[in-house]
């Protein structure tokens, strides 16, 4: 098993080694040859995926994919999306803001486009956690790729797809990382992550991110609010790591 991963890893260019796997001297020199850098349980699982294919079924998953098991990478997703939450708020339907009625940060546009009918304020007003989570979980988190990024920068990207469209949160993350900032994370752009520093990404992210924020027409109005919020996901990320 060690010889294919070893093998699979330098024919598909990304270079890498997992964490756990022990080689030979010759092994060693030909991976520090071809610039190898330590990849943790999660990273190899998600390789393995851009391997053999996102239609894997679940029976043949590799034995790495088994070990990590969809239950870490749900449990990062539920927190994720409890500390989004916290910041999202409850129901609001302020004047300046363009999205208009929302309620845990999901407007009335997007779930409606979701549940596929138009919803009146009483029903927007009766959305709960346990009911938007799925939207959240396909909309957000699986479009930034949350379950193969690295611990606490998934929850960076994943608030900023929620706050700014995934698409934005998703080119901010291909520019951090060097990668083409084409908004679609896919093989490429997390062997560019891979490549970096995880506080250091996420620094360059959240300035940006910022940046942004505050050329929005809005930023007089909500600032105050955005600023806190880059800020308290910038330490809580932390956590998730």
């Amino acid at each position: 098993m060690k010889a294919v991963i070893i093998a699979l890893l330098l024919l598909s260019g990304c270079a890498s080694i997992p964490k756990g796997v022990s080689m030979t001297e010759a092994e060693a020199k030909e991976c520090q040859a071809q610039g190898c850098s330590v990849w943790t349980e999660k990273e190899l699982a998600g390789l393995m995926r851009y391997i053999f294919g996102e239609g894997v079924k679940a029976g043949a998953r590799s034995k790495t994919e088994k070990l990590i098991g969809d239950n870490e990478m749900r449990i990062n997703f539920d927190a994720a999306l409890e500390s989004v939450l916290h910041h999202e708020g409850g129901f609001v339907n302020h004047p300046k803001d363009p999205g208009g009625i929302t309620n845990l940060g999901v407007t009335k546009r997007v779930w409606e486009n979701w549940v596929g009918r138009e919803v009146d304020e009483a029903e927007m007003r009766a959305l709960t956690p346990n009911l938007i989570g799925p939207m959240y979980k396909q909309m957000y988190w699986d479009k930034i790729r949350g379950d193969d990024l690295p611990a606490g920068l998934d929850y960076v990207v994943f608030d900023a797809a929620v706050n700014s469209g995934p698409g934005r949160a998703a080119k901010w993350l291909q520019s951090a990382a060097g990668a083409v900032p084409d908004g679609i994370i896919g093989p490429a752009t997390l062997r560019a992550v891979n490549g970096h520093i995880v506080a250091d990404l996420v620094a360059t992210y959240q300035a940006t991110r910022l940046d942004f924020l505050k050329n929005l027409a809005t930023w007089d109005t909500f600032g105050r609010g955005w600023d806190r919020r880059v800020s308290e996901v910038t330490s809580s990320a932390r956590t998730f790591a």
